[in-house]
């Protein structure tokens, strides 16, 4: 019998890029990326980068397929409150922790993460 090792990689990946940047855009697409080749990927948004996740935002389809492909959608909520959004404008599935940072420095600490900041 062979046994076959899957290792899989977690990508940590902090957006606070306002929508439609350069940086934002390569943000979501390695997102994207990570979870259709099988490592896992969770999204923090915060600052600007909450913008993406309203009902209606012209990104809202990238945000839905993340979350279908299994990513992770985090947004701060003190940053959410900050730009009028209320979480039934939120995308179905988007995670609002009440300490989304202290979430993400869990999440940096684990074995096998990459983190990328944008």
């Amino acid at each position: 019998m062979r046994v076959v090792s899957v290792w899989v990689l977690l990508w940590v990946l902090l957006l606070t890029k306002a929508p439609n940047t350069p940086d934002a855009k390569v943000c979501l697409r390695m997102a994207l990326t990570a979870t259709s080749s099988g490592d896992e990927a969770h999204l923090y948004l915060v600052g600007d980068g909450v913008l993406y996740v309203t009902k209606g935002h012209p990104r809202e389809a990238t945000i839905r397929r993340l979350l279908e492909t299994g990513c992770k959608v985090y947004a701060k909520k003190e940053d959410l409150e900050a730009r009028g959004i209320r979480e039934n404008q939120l995308v179905e599935g988007v995670i609002v922790p009440d300490d989304l940072m202290d979430e993400f420095m869990d999440e940096i600490r684990k074995e096998d993460c990459k983190v990328v900041c944008f």
